[in-house]
């Protein structure tokens, strides 16, 4: 079902949901949209997971930083760039 292009737009919604919900169970499903064929899917999945901050799959974000498309790459350093400066908020004291 993933691969139909008949579902992807609900697809583009659901994982956009899925983030804005921020349920770490939530996480395993999206991780299997970072390998999509379809460039809006990753993007959606990569800011799905950069929203629940999820340690697992900061790995397989940081692939995405190599991916042959930009704007997956764009989405994967902004995820980067947020969860570094969430990290270094923390460890100094002060919040977002």
């Amino acid at each position: 079902m993933l691969g139909q292009p008949a579902y992807q737009e609900d697809w583009h919604r659901m994982l956009h949901a899925l983030g804005l919900i921020g349920e770490p169970a939530t996480a395993a499903t999206l991780r299997e949209f970072l390998v999509h064929d379809s460039e809006r899917l990753r993007i959606n999945a990569v800011r799905a997971l950069g929203e629940l901050k999820d340690i697992e799959s900061a790995g397989l974000l940081s692939v995405r930083l190599s991916d042959p498309i930009l704007t997956v790459r764009a989405a994967a350093s902004g995820t980067s760039r947020k969860k570094r400066s969430i990290s270094d908020s923390r460890s100094s004291g002060t919040s977002n």
